[in-house]
């Protein structure tokens, strides 16, 4: 898939999610996507780079590997290698 796909995709599970630049060579994808750290965590990370795609391609290597998340509407999801599929939230 090319960044713009990756990126389409995310906006498809999160709709509100955008390209920021905190200053020229450093942006992120901000969006409402969460991945669960232990039993009892679930921590927000953000794609980060020096362009527009970069960022994207880190955000996807974050979400996009297969493992499940969570959505800010609540639902688990994971890319299943072609779409999302829902999920069950992970046991540690």
């Amino acid at each position: 898939m090319t960044w713009e796909q990756q990126f389409h995709a995310i906006k498809a599970v999160s709709p509100t999610a955008s390209l920021e630049m905190r200053k020229p060579g450093d942006w992120y994808v901000n969006s409402r996507m969460e991945h669960a750290e232990g039993n009892c965590c679930l921590v927000g990370d953000y794609g980060n780079g020096i362009s527009p795609q970069h960022a994207v391609e880190n955000h996807w290597k974050l979400y996009g590997n297969g493992k499940p998340f969570r959505t800010g509407d609540g639902a688990w999801l994971r890319w299943n290698g072609f779409m999302w599929e829902k999920s069950e939230r992970p046991l540690a």
